[in-house]
Order: structure tokens, then C-alpha cells, then sequence
């Protein structure tokens, strides 16, 4: 792995988790394995990248890249934001039931929810199905 994707992902890690999983992160990082993890957060990296900014075309057949959870709760990222307040679009699964809707990506980590680092990318359809069924 190149120096520079070692910085883009130390980036990243700022960008898409909260300081719990981004301070164990980094301690895995430092650990027995750390090209399984630089392997890990590259490919979260693509993901990322691949991401739209709002205001894509979407419905059903849109996919969702990104996976976070708090407890119960899930959030899917469909669109990212284009500023730094990462306003992104995409589906909210809580007690108060399924929305999609636009969400601050900030707000996210700042209560600590977790970024799924294994989560594979599935369509819109694909997860209200699951949910609403």
C-alpha cells in the first residue's frame, strides 16, 4: 500500500465514522494485521467515492453504499452531500418506522453510530423490502 492511500484513509476515517470506531480503527491499524484493515478502509474509500452528491437520479434502483447502526436503528446512504455538513439522502430505519429522507451525516457520529465496514452495497428496493416486509 502507497503512502497516499494510507493518507486517504486516515481521512476517511475523519470523514466517515465517530471518534469511538475511528480510535479503535486506528489501534487495529497499529496492531497485528494492518493491511487487513488498509485493505478494508480502501475499499470503503472506493465506496465512498462512488457515492453520488444529492440531487442524483434515484428511486428503487438506486444504491445505497454506505451502512451505519445505533442500537436498534439503521441508516443507509444513498447521496452524499456536497459540503462539509454531509447532508446526505437516503433511508432511515427507527422505532418511528422506515423514511427516506435527508440526514446530517455529522449528527450520525457525533452519537457515535457505527459505520458497517462489511456491508455490502444493495439497491434501495433491496432494503425497503427487508424493512417493510
Amino acid at each position: 500500500m502507497n503512502a497516499e492511500q494510507q493518507l486517504r484513509n486516515r481521512a476517511l476515517l475523519v470523514t466517515l465514522t465517530g471518534e469511538r470506531q475511528r480510535a479503535e480503527l486506528l489501534h487495529f491499524l497499529e496492531g497485528e494485521e494492518p493491511q487487513y484493515y488498509e485493505d478494508l478502509l480502501t475499499k470503503l474509500d472506493t465506496e465512498w467515492q462512488a457515492t453520488p452528491e444529492n440531487n442524483a437520479p434515484s428511486g428503487r434502483d438506486a444504491i445505497a453504499h454506505l451502512h451505519y447502526t445505533r442500537g436498534t436503528e439503521e441508516f443507509w446512504i444513498v447521496e452524499k452531500g456536497a459540503t462539509a455538513d454531509r447532508c446526505c439522502w437516503g433511508i432511515t430505519a427507527t422505532d418511528d418506522g422506515v423514511t427516506l429522507c435527508y440526514f446530517q451525516l455529522k449528527e450520525l457520529l457525533e452519537v457515535d453510530a457505527d459505520l458497517d465496514l462489511y456491508f455490502t452495497p444493495v439497491t434501495v428496493g433491496e432494503i425497503l423490502g427487508r424493512c417493510v416486509a
